[in-house]
């Protein structure tokens, strides 16, 4: 048993080193891994008590058990703790409904970001066309250019994704704010990822939302600001400006889901609702997050990391509340996100899952479940019963 636990703890640590790209996930991976270590241990117990009962139907056992006394006890109390395991610990694997949930919705992080280069107008098209498949909308964040043109790009500088060493040298670490529209035009953003994208510019926020009017699909987009010169209040009335602008100009409203950081929710919101009425409003939600705060703002939708409790899920889900997970990049973690039925996911890999029919995890119904649990149980307390019994039948002899 000692040597079964520590494997046990080996391969939950195994499996933690594995992913660890998406930290912190603990608990994610015990609650793929306990249940099924639970009832293989308590499977192994029911084996074992039936052997005991077996080698020591004709011998006496008090002996034997009085001998291994703090052993015994220490299994009672184990076997008590794997007992009362289903009543502290739950798993999304461990499933309520009695058919399987739509799969997520496909967000794609930046566009087709496997297949083309992140946030340019060839991987926002690759992946617009995937909207028959399963697709939900475009993912991408908008920055400011000194100009005050709205970019597409999501690092503080071109340096990752472009060949601004090249061009610009002395500006090789420069911010979007800090480069105009015409230099930035200038920029090569795509032979950094294959030659078959020689020459692809970053594109702008208009340039993008004439893709998204042209597939209909929606664009889920926040706004970034790192110029640290610039007042923040100036900075987002302006970046507000020029994005409803463009927006009403594409007629492309009804397809903008607006993603609002907390603070500055009460202000972002009130926009929305005077100027631009016909976009949806996602709130941008967390671990810390009340339950109740879509409700209070009248918002249908959030966005949140993967790292989001089951129970807070589970609290949204129940409230009608559409629920959007970011970033997904595993497709043991997609699976579980689909069996917890979650709305839609925002993944560097949507041609993938786009393609997935099932969950390739385990999972199990609640009554199949409890069945099993029942049945184990049975056979455990039967096999203590004999035990018991033949106990004190040795001990009756025995006076």
């Amino acid at each position: 048993m000692v040597i079964f636990s520590t494997f046990n703890v080996f391969l939950i640590l195994a499996y933690g080193y594995i992913w660890q790209s998406q930290w912190p996930i603990y608990d994610r991976i015990l609650q793929l891994i306990l249940p099924i270590l639970h009832m293989v241990i308590l499977i192994l117990i029911s084996l074992g008590l039936l052997l005991l009962v077996y080698i020591y139907r004709n011998k006496s056992i008090s002996a034997w058990i009085t001998y291994h006394k703090a052993a015994f006890s220490i299994f009672a109390l184990v076997l008590l703790l794997l007992w009362t395991f289903p009543f502290w610990f739950s798993s999304c694997h461990i499933v309520q409904f009695k058919e399987l949930p739509s799969r997520p919705l496909i967000t794609a992080h930046r566009g087709a970001n496997k297949q083309a280069p992140e946030n340019t107008v060839p991987s926002f098209e690759i992946a617009a066309q995937m909207k028959d498949g399963g697709l939900f909308a475009l993912e991408s964040d908008v920055q400011e250019s000194l100009d005050g043109e709205l970019i597409i790009m999501h690092d503080r500088n071109f340096r990752r994704t472009t060949n601004i060493k090249n061009i610009f040298p002395d500006k090789s670490s420069a911010g979007v704010h800090e480069l105009s529209l015409s230099e930035i035009k200038e920029l090569d953003a795509g032979s950094w990822f294959s030659d078959d994208y020689i020459n692809t510019k970053v594109p702008t926020f208009k340039e993008v939302l004439d893709i998204v009017k042209y597939y209909q699909t929606p664009f889920i987009y926040d706004i970034y600001m790192f110029n640290s010169t610039l007042n923040s209040t100036i900075f987002y009335e302006r970046a507000y400006d020029k994005l409803i602008e463009d927006i009403k100009e594409m007629q492309v409203d009804s397809l903008i889901y607006w993603l609002i950081e907390q603070e500055r929710l009460d202000t972002e919101i009130k926009v929305l609702r005077e100027r631009l009425p016909n976009a949806t409003a996602i709130i941008a939600y967390n671990r810390a997050s009340k339950p109740d705060l879509p409700l209070q703002y009248n918002i249908s939708y959030i966005n949140a990391k993967f790292t989001l409790y089951n129970s807070q899920i589970k609290e949204l889900t129940d409230l009608g509340i559409g629920v959007n997970i970011y970033t997904v990049n595993a497709r043991w973690l997609f699976d579980q996100l689909w069996l917890m039925n979650v709305t839609s996911v925002t993944t560097n890999y949507c041609e993938r899952f786009i393609e997935t029919e099932s969950p390739s995890v385990w999972y199990i119904s609640r009554n199949s479940y409890n069945i099993a649990l029942v049945i184990i149980f049975i056979i455990h307390l039967a096999s203590l019963g004999m035990i018991s019994f033949k106990l004190l039948k040795e001990r009756k002899n025995h006076l």
